[in-house]
């Protein structure tokens, strides 16, 4: 696992440009950049979700970033502006930014305002999340409870909402990620 993160543009053509993979910029220094966002824009809790889809083949970056282009496609189907997570953690734990953070996050229906989605890749109902997904979660999850000042409480898992019907993030991840999160709390 990577202990810091930095943004690096994958490929300098169009389709690429919206994609920003992380690894060397501390995370927290998100909350020191120039570009601040508005207080009243922060955010102040933390969706985690899985993307349901089987992980087959390799852990690598191609099969990571053609992944994500699946799920922006899908996403932009259904007239999103994007992918609607803000981050994702592929098998490797490797750290991808997806939705810059100034833009409210679509990943819970009518739950969105201020709420940080972040993606774990894979099917947590079938498979098993990679212990560097799981220690990349953890370190984001510190990261942006202590930059945001988001309690325990308002860290959660996106079945936890009244106004989903999911198994989401999977019966394989959500147990990890409680105690994680009970951790952080």
């Amino acid at each position: 696992m990577r202990e810091t993160w930095t943004r690096f543009d994958l490929e300098k053509n169009d389709k690429d440009k919206d994609l920003k993979y992380m690894s060397g910029q501390l995370v927290k220094d998100v909350k020191k950049s120039k570009r601040k966002l508005p207080y009243n824009n922060l955010p102040n809790r933390i969706s985690v979700h899985h993307d349901a889809m089987e992980w087959k083949g390799r852990h690598d970056f191609s099969s990571a970033r053609e992944r994500l282009r699946k799920i922006q496609r899908y996403h932009m189907s259904k007239k999103w502006d994007g992918i609607g997570y803000h981050f994702a953690i592929d098998g490797r734990g490797h750290v991808w930014q997806c939705r810059p953070l100034q833009y409210q996050g679509a990943h819970v229906g009518d739950e969105n305002t201020r709420n940080l989605g972040i993606l774990v890749m894979g099917n947590f109902e079938v498979q098993h999340p990679t212990q560097n997904q799981l220690k990349s979660l953890e370190k984001a999850l510190q990261i942006f409870h202590e930059a945001y000042k988001i309690p325990g409480s308002r860290i959660k898992g996106h079945k936890e909402y009244a106004s989903a019907a999911t198994l989401c993030p999977g019966k394989n991840l959500f147990p990890k990620f409680a105690a994680m999160r009970n951790r952080i709390a």
